[in-house]
């Protein structure tokens, strides 16, 4: 979706050739080529990287951000893990690219240290890439648990390479998450991030290290996930993180209780004992028919710290709740971990910066859904003082009865689900994603935040619900900086151009948006091609060009998945060169293939479906011998976006031009 114009048909050229060379404007740059033991499936896979990576990047390469399904990040991402050296750290709710399982096996043969950590239920479910590891002496693996009460989660999704690059966001690394939802993936290379999350990581992995020993069957198995669990210890409490009742005592401790601890877990949002006060362990002592649990409770309070440092517990036994706390973290980049950096307040914070000049300011969001109240209410008293805002929220969840409550605390904003002739007094848009059928959505969690005191991303795994600010296990960032912030304004654009305003450029609410938020981020019009290049905040200057890309969704395609990949034709009709783009397809794709086609704006972008078989790399070996859609010359035909924005024109159907 971002990609440097200017070295778009060398790359093309260069992938056709078979060459290694990247543009120098990419996180690319950063990156070996150490893919040399692997097959040619995945060898293509990852060369597919050059293809959607050009000016995903800020000009001084300190962030990279990639979204799909525009930018089908999983080639980057798997990129990124076979470039690791020394080490690779993995903390996700889910990993289900079936080729990131080859490439995670080469680096553990080439010696690089794999630590995996899952959530503890997906690990026993749907965590395909975890399940097929193999023993070595160069992993270990770590089951998350999250013991708060109902039904909490480790809903993370963090890789650290070499301690050198940070990939967060709000993607699972999962073919839904990577290719059918409209998500977000942030890399940065930030050494003061890095460490805090490296510090986080560290923490969780004490957490299940501890958990293991104490209750696993094989306690000498921790570390391997190979462990098993005792039946009740595994399905209540570590699941779901309920207490079963046979392992608390019926009479009450002495002024609590002990019914407290099944109805709202063992510990609270900052893994402490729940409504924390002098004599809690005592009082669990007294509760728990086991003594371990007392023990247990101790060295999990005393793991958990701030992401400053500060111990929760010495913080907590001075009489103060660990949701007052507040770091002292100065420089462009904050990190916040939920929930006992409090990541709902942090966010409060960031929008209520726009209240101090609300006609100079703006706030853009992009999420799944938004169901904290606290949340709910700071963007509506934005509406009321006259804050210039576009949120975008969920079809699926907006329609879900059980966000009833929610909608109603929302409604001062207006819903639409856009059009030609939407109005701008509604300010929430309603996303219906249907490009891999009912299952794909809008999976963002992230906002855009413009005031007189500067431009503000905010990003990361939490959903905006009492479920990721209070119990899940969850990691969030406050970026100051405007060129990663034109990066996500571009996308979201892209986002409001295609489901608000009916990809009708001229639309007068959506030319509005565009003069207002170019307005404040002046680099922002360089990515959609208005002007040629902007000085960067950096100092530098910045002159990438923008693509528009085609999303394209294939269904009804005779194929054999498990020996061949579908792909696409892009021919070059400048030079006579051209560039395969690969579709991928899931059990919830509900039959459909997705993919994307990079093209310039303002341009008749031809393409032509094919099939080849999987060690058959188009893109260096040629096109003899795969199996066209249909015979002929002809290809397919749509035009794109005036600027730089995705468009979607159909749903394509194999073998009906």
């Amino acid at each position: 979706m971002r990609f440097l114009y200017v070295f778009f048909f060398i790359v093309l050229t260069c992938l056709v050739a078979g060459c290694k060379e990247r543009a120098s404007d990419s996180l690319g740059s950063h990156v070996s080529d150490t893919s040399s033991g692997l097959s040619g499936n995945i060898k293509s896979f990852l060369a597919l990287a050059d293809v959607y990576e050009g000016a995903n990047c800020t000009p001084d390469q300190s962030f990279c951000a990639y979204f799909p399904p525009t930018d089908l990040p999983l080639h980057v991402v798997g990129k990124h893990l076979q470039a690791a050296k020394k080490s690779i750290r993995i903390a996700t709710y889910n990993m289900d690219v079936i080729e990131f399982i080859d490439i995670l096996k080469d680096r553990l043969a080439a010696g690089v240290k794999i630590e995996y950590m899952v959530d503890y239920k997906l690990s026993f479910q749907t965590n395909i890439v975890w399940k097929s590891m193999p023993a070595s002496v160069n992993l270990v693996r770590y089951r998350i648990p999250v013991m708060r009460g109902m039904n909490p989660q480790m809903h993370n999704k963090i890789i650290i390479i070499d301690d050198e690059s940070l990939l967060i966001g709000s993607a699972n690394w999962t073919y839904s998450g990577l290719v059918a939802n409209y998500e977000n993936v942030l890399i940065l290379r930030d050494q003061e991030t890095i460490k805090k999350y490296d510090a986080e990581l560290d923490e969780l992995r004490t957490m299940s290290d501890i958990t293991c020993k104490m209750f696993a069957t094989d306690p000498e198995k921790c570390g391997t996930g190979g462990e098993t669990w005792p039946k009740k210890i595994q399905e209540d409490f570590l699941t779901n993180g309920t207490i079963p009742p046979e392992f608390v005592k019926s009479t009450a401790a002495a002024s609590w209780g002990c019914d407290e601890f099944l109805r709202y877990g063992l510990f609270d949002g900052a893994n402490q004992p729940p409504y924390h006060r002098d004599g809690a362990l005592t009082r669990i002592k007294e509760c728990f028919v086991d003594p371990k649990f007392e023990t247990f409770v101790k060295a999990v309070s005393e793991n958990e710290k701030f992401v400053d440092g500060t111990s929760v517990q010495a913080f907590v036994n001075s009489g103060k709740r660990y949701w007052n706390y507040k770091s002292n973290q100065t420089g462009p980049v904050r990190a916040y971990f939920s929930p006992e950096d409090n990541v709902e307040a942090r966010i409060i914070e960031e929008l209520d910066l726009t209240l101090t000049k609300p006609q100079e300011s703006f706030a853009f969001v992009s999420t799944n859904f938004i169901t904290n109240p606290e949340l709910a209410k700071a963007l509506v008293r934005l509406k009321d003082r006259g804050v210039h805002m576009k949120i975008l929220f969920d079809r699926g969840r907006f329609e879900d009865p059980n966000f009833r409550n929610a909608m109603e605390i929302l409604s001062p904003l207006g819903f639409t689900e856009g059009g030609a002739d939407v109005t701008d007094d509604k300010l929430v848009t309603i996303f219906n994603n249907a490009l891999t059928g009912p299952y794909a959505c809008v999976h963002n969690k992230f906002a855009v935040v413009g005031s007189p005191e500067g431009v503000r991303l905010l990003t990361g795994s939490a959903n905006w619900s009492n479920g990721a600010m209070r119990r899940n296990d969850e990691n969030y960032l406050v970026i100051e900086n405007s060129d990663v912030a034109a990066l996500y304004l571009q996308e979201i654009l892209s986002e409001l151009f295609v489901y608000r305003y009916a990809q009708n450029v001229q639309n007068q609410g959506f030319q509005k948006d565009i003069k207002i938020l170019t307005q404040k981020v002046p680099c922002l019009a360089m990515l959609l091609g208005q002007t040629d290049s902007c000085q960067s905040q950096s100092g530098a200057s910045w002159n990438a060009k923008p693509l528009s890309h085609l999303l394209l969704s294939l269904g009804g395609v005779p194929i054999n998945a498990s020996s061949e990949n579908l792909w696409a034709w892009l021919p070059d009709s400048q030079n006579g060169s051209g560039v395969a783009v690969r579709f991928y397809t899931h059990q919830v794709f509900s039959g459909r293939w997705l993919s994307s086609a990079p093209f310039p704006p303002k341009q008749d972008g031809q393409f032509k479906f094919f099939k080849a078989p999987k060690d058959w790399d188009p893109n260096s070996q040629g096109l003899g011998g795969v199996t066209w859609e249909y015979s002929g010359a002809n290809s397919r035909k749509e035009r794109t976006a005036p600027i730089g924005l995705h468009v979607i024109k159909s749903r394509y159907e194999w073998g009906q031009p």
